[in-house]
């Protein structure tokens, strides 16, 4: 048992409670903390991300009250760490994915993805979330990719590409500019616009720092975009996870390109060659030669437009290397997915729960006794006999074993990650 001096209880009523008592729980020494909400709350801003160490955990209890994002805001990210989300409803959360710069070569939009819950995984040796539901119901979440950006006249520059949230730079610098900023990994975190032959810095906490004037952007750090690149360098800053890649500067070779999005970013935006999407992001735009490709669900670039981003998990979404465990059924009541827009082809959608993975992110369920609910849920079922063998090409039922992998074990993806989907 814990020892009294290593638990804390926080009891809240509102948002601005909610909010400091996250941060507390993530900046205190406590090895349990316990956040029990008292009254429905509904979010006019997003939460701090839960974001816990080693040997600590956060829970959060709902005693049947209600977090509402009013169709405006994510609810819960769930960045490193253990936690329990229980007997809450998670309704009207959205995760809205950073639209694509505008520019001569606009950026492609970012991935929208995990309307009420983003656990996120263990790429670049980051430490995963390891979430534990019991009892939540999730009602009319969304997540929707970001539009790819639209041209502007006036200047020859890349856009950049949206983020995970924030929306990559914008704008017409004339024909001495700079590229603009990639966005970052959270709404607000918007890519920086060059006024100058330096490259914009990228949106977030670590953005990539611009280019100087014949010098490439630097890559975008946790959770932030790249930075564009100078007038006269060749490429823009690749994201950070979460983080969409620089535009290109004005006067580049025309080999230059725009940057690669990180995972969930667009593609910078160059009058070279556009920079590729990341996983769900769209590909940047390109005015003299390729345009950049979309990561897995986001539209390919186009030369007068950025590619929509793909919108992925309405309720949740699972990071590869994250873990999600269900206790007591998990009950989906509405939910939608969409693509982000561009004037020609749009990102896809998957889905109201989905996960990224490469063969190593799983999805659990704990034994416990089922209950009816008034919609679908997604509970614990018998193990497959060992001898029947996953089909790639199947959804997953409505019910999950015991233990399973968000990829089929026998399925060989050599480049880059996919996405399976539960509903």
């Amino acid at each position: 048992m814990i020892p009294p001096a290593e638990a804390a209880v926080f009891n809240v009523s509102d948002e601005g409670a909610l909010t400091a008592a996250i941060n507390a729980a993530n900046s205190n020494g406590d090895t349990s903390n316990t956040i029990n909400l008292a009254s429905d709350i509904a979010l006019t801003a997003p939460l701090p991300v839960l974001n816990t160490s080693a040997g600590k955990q956060i829970t959060i209890s709902g005693a049947g009250h209600t977090v509402d994002g009013q169709g405006a805001q994510r609810i819960f990210f769930a960045n490193t760490g253990d936690v329990v989300i229980e007997n809450v409803t998670l309704a009207n959360g959205l995760a809205k994915g950073g639209d694509g710069g505008t520019a001569n070569a606009p950026g492609g939009g970012g991935l929208g993805a995990g309307g009420a819950l983003f656990a996120r995984g263990d790429l670049d040796g980051h430490s995963a979330a390891n979430v534990t539901l019991r009892g939540v119901e999730f009602a009319d979440n969304a997540a929707q990719g970001g539009d790819g950006g639209n041209t502007v006249t006036g200047s020859v520059h890349g856009g950049g590409g949206g983020g995970l949230g924030g929306d990559g730079g914008s704008g017409a610098t004339g024909n001495a500019g700079g590229g603009h900023g990639g966005g970052g990994a959270f709404a607000g975190q918007v890519g920086q616009t060059s006024t100058s032959s330096t490259g914009a810095d990228g949106g977030g906490p670590n953005g990539g720092t611009g280019g100087a004037f014949g010098a490439n952007g630097q890559p975008g750090g946790e959770l932030s975009g790249g930075g564009g690149s100078g007038s006269g360098g060749t490429t823009g800053g690749t994201g950070g996870v979460g983080g969409g890649g620089g535009g290109g500067g004005n006067g580049a070779s025309p080999s230059g390109t725009g940057g690669t999005g990180g995972f969930g970013g667009g593609g910078g935006g160059s009058t070279g060659a556009g920079g590729a999407g990341g996983f769900g992001g769209g590909g940047g735009a390109a005015t003299l030669l390729d345009v950049g490709p979309g990561g897995f669900g986001g539209a390919d670039g186009e030369k007068a437009a950025g590619g929509g981003g793909a919108g992925m998990g309405g309720s949740v979404f699972v990071m590869e290397g994250a873990t999600l465990t269900v206790e007591d059924g998990l009950s989906l009541d509405g939910g939608s997915v969409s693509g982000g827009n561009t004037p020609g082809a749009q990102g896809g959608s998957h889905s109201v729960v989905a996960c990224s993975c490469r063969g190593t992110g799983r999805l659990l369920s704990n034994p416990a006794p089922e209950k009816p609910r008034p919609s679908p849920m997604i509970s614990r079922t018998r193990p497959a006999p060992a001898a029947q063998a996953p089909k790639p090409a199947a959804m997953p039922s409505s019910r999950m074993t015991t233990e399973r992998s968000c990829c089929p074990a026998t399925t060989a993806i050599p480049a880059g990650p996919r996405s399976r989907t539960a509903r």
